[in-house]
């Protein structure tokens, strides 16, 4: 036993360096993505001289994250390890839609809240469904939304409309899913932007 106790620190010195000589796992990097309209995405849609407010934008607990929401073959739903939204997707909806509400012409000005402008309608979105779905062949990105126009001093909702939007992946993979994801988003901008133009009182 004395002799193991002697040469114990012997084999310590030998055997910590050797370790540090081995190459560190490699860190696998995060992909981040970020929520695109192309410009000219919403056409021209004349409507109402009023100012828009965008927003509340609400959404549901599940998607109120910068994860990338999926659903795999067992139905629930997961998120991916290495692939997010530069920030979470409700957040990033509000400045695109008000960029895009405002080159339609559906209004005369659009504004988000905080802005110190009292509008007279505002755009209310619930965001209810934000993912993406690899079950079907092939994949799609999925979003469900309720919009609302709201007439502001009179607490009044002047036009309601849901919307259930897919759109196929190119391929099975986040990255297709957030090009996917951006289609569905013009769906979405040229839906509220029709609402907005018919919803004149």
């Amino acid at each position: 036993m004395s002799a193991i106790r002697r040469w114990l620190p012997i084999l310590c010195l030998i055997l910590v360096p050797a370790c540090t000589l081995l190459p560190p796992a490699p860190r696998q990097p995060m992909h981040r993505y970020r929520l695109e309209l192309a410009p000219g995405a919403v056409g021209r849609v004349p409507g109402r001289q009023d100012v828009v407010e965008i927003g509340p934008i609400r959404v549901f607990p599940a998607y109120a994250t910068a994860r990338i929401a999926y659903r795999g073959e067992g139905g629930g739903l997961a998120y991916h390890a290495r692939h997010r939204w530069v920030d979470a997707p409700a957040r990033q909806l509000a400045p695109l839609l008000a960029d895009a509400l405002a080159a339609s012409g559906c209004c005369r000005a659009v504004v988000l809240p905080g802005a110190g402008v009292a509008p007279r309608v505002r755009l209310v979105l619930n965001l209810l469904r934000f993912e993406i779905d690899y079950r079907p062949r092939p994949a799609v990105f999925r979003l469900t939304a309720r919009l609302q126009v709201v007439d502001v001093p009179n607490r009044r909702v002047l036009a309601a409309r849901r919307l259930s939007l897919s759109e196929p992946l190119a391929a099975r993979s986040p990255a297709a899913g957030v090009a996917a994801a951006d289609r569905c988003l013009a769906r979405l901008a040229a839906a509220a932007a029709h609402l907005l133009g018919r919803s004149v009182p």
